[in-house]
């Protein structure tokens, strides 16, 4: 597939996803007007074998996201790319994919951090 046909495929997804999210967060607030949206960013377990495209839509999947949780005013977006990034033979459990425990103990103090911020709120 060449790039302006991998670009197309993506932005249909990515719009699709951005779609489908958007509707979710309608649901939860409607269903409860208190909640707190909570979202996770996307990382990339595969840093050292990943093409500079694939890393480029990567960050715009994670960027939009953050951009739509974010303008719901009712949600908080984690990233996890950075803390991965730099972090993987640290963070990345044997089987390439997941966190080890230090890496879901590093997630969880991220979190952490970042619920303390929507507590604080008046």
């Amino acid at each position: 597939m060449n790039s302006l046909a991998q670009e197309d495929a993506f932005n249909t997804r990515l719009n699709s996803y951005l779609s489908n999210l958007k509707q979710i967060l309608d649901i939860i607030n409607k269903t409860n007007p208190n909640s707190e949206v909570v979202f996770l960013g996307l990382y990339n377990p595969y840093e050292k074998v990943t093409s500079s495209e694939d890393t480029k839509f990567l960050s715009t999947w994670n960027y939009k996201t953050q951009q739509l949780i974010e303008d719901d005013a009712k949600g908080i977006f984690i990233p996890t790319y950075d803390l991965m990034k730099f972090n993987l033979s640290r963070y990345l459990a044997k089987d390439g994919l997941h966190p080890n425990s230090s890496g879901y103990q590093a997630i969880s103090e991220r979190i952490g951090t970042s619920i303390e911020t929507i507590i604080a709120k008046p």
